[in-house]
């Protein structure tokens, strides 16, 4: 039976040097005396041996771990990537590590990662999911690092935020629509966003103006939105403008409408929300509310390390959005006479 290979340890280290731990322990930090001949005796030991100092070790040493928590609901939806790749650029700026949690929306699973990084003394968490807050707000006041909230549309007082600015999206949507000659509109909604006001619903229809503006309850996935799109088509008749919750439900709506012999966008134009990449190369390419997910990262990363820092706590921040227009709605002026 081949034996168990281990990592070489600094006791390793040192015995292959004939020095001590505490020697071996200088030369890695780079500071104390020690003599020319040792250090390069014992940094040859080391190469040799390919030894790697403990990062958990260390942080027990200085009560830190130099370690930052990211909780996400789903990292297969598209949306998570360029978030994730934002916040990991800075924290590699830094010098800190990541772990990443995958909620999928499960309480048990939520309180669990909340455990395991409280265990592990992360220094902060970054939480990038729906109604996590509400869910875990006691365990989360237990915990003794810093937090950070991202893609929220209302203020915690507890916490920072960093959102992007859900009702100004919607206004910039149904503005769009409008002036592009649909004279009904609908909205294809998610069920959380009751628990931040409805940002984008409200925000279209104070775009729309006088035009109102049907709500249809749908979800996150291209499921959730070719089931709204079948019911908005047994309802009204064309022409009408439809904005989604996200680009995956609005991608699900435009295949129905397309299926259901609908022209698009000259009877219907829609509207997606993230401008994830697969958006720009649908058929027709999809219209999109650009939430610059990666500048979220980055000041979601900047607001954390301000606060382990020392700092206070920094203000929240509102990222502005903007309107991506694509084949799926008419341009200005094209209405259809």
């Amino acid at each position: 039976m081949a034996k168990k290979r281990t990592h070489a340890t600094i006791t390793d280290v040192a015995a292959k040097a004939g020095v001590s731990t505490a020697t071996v322990s200088r030369v890695l930090a780079g500071e104390g005396y020690v003599a020319t001949a040792t250090k390069a005796r014992v940094q040859e030991v080391i190469d040799r041996l390919h030894y790697q100092p403990s990062l958990m070790a260390q942080s027990l040493r200085r009560q830190s771990s130099a370690v930052i928590g990211l909780i996400v609901t789903d990292i297969q939806n598209p949306y998570y990537p360029e978030l994730v790749r934002g916040i990991e650029d800075e924290v590699q700026k830094r010098g800190y590590s990541l772990i990443l949690c995958n909620s999928a929306g499960d309480p048990e699973r939520e309180k669990s990662y909340i455990n395991y990084l409280s265990q592990h003394r992360a220094d902060g968490i970054i939480i990038c999911a729906s109604g996590f807050l509400k869910r875990n707000r006691k365990e989360l006041k237990n915990y003794q690092g810093h937090i950070v909230l991202v893609d929220v549309d209302h203020d915690d007082p507890a916490y920072p935020t960093v959102s992007s600015d859900g009702e100004g999206g919607g206004k910039l949507v149904g503005k769009h629509l409008i002036e592009s000659g649909y004279t009904q509109l609908m909205y294809i909604g998610d069920p959380d966003e009751a628990k931040d006001g409805f940002p984008r619903f409200n925000g279209m229809k104070l775009g729309a103006g006088k035009v109102p503006v049907h709500y249809f309850t749908g979800g996150p996935s291209f499921e959730d939105g070719a089931s709204a799109a079948r019911e908005i088509a047994s309802r009204f008749k064309p022409p009408f403008g439809v904005m989604a919750h996200n680009d995956l439900s609005a991608i699900g709506a435009l295949r129905v409408f397309l299926e259901l012999g609908f022209k698009v966008p000259d009877e219907i134009g829609i509207v997606g929300y993230d401008d994830i990449q697969i958006s720009a190369y649908t058929s027709p390419t999809l219209t999109t509310v650009r939430q610059e997910q990666g500048l979220l990262g980055h000041k979601a990363l900047e607001m954390l390390d301000l606060l382990l820092g020392g700092a206070k706590k920094p203000a929240s921040l509102s990222i502005q959005t903007r309107l991506i227009v694509r084949e799926s709605t008419k341009k200005k002026g094209r209405a259809k006479k």
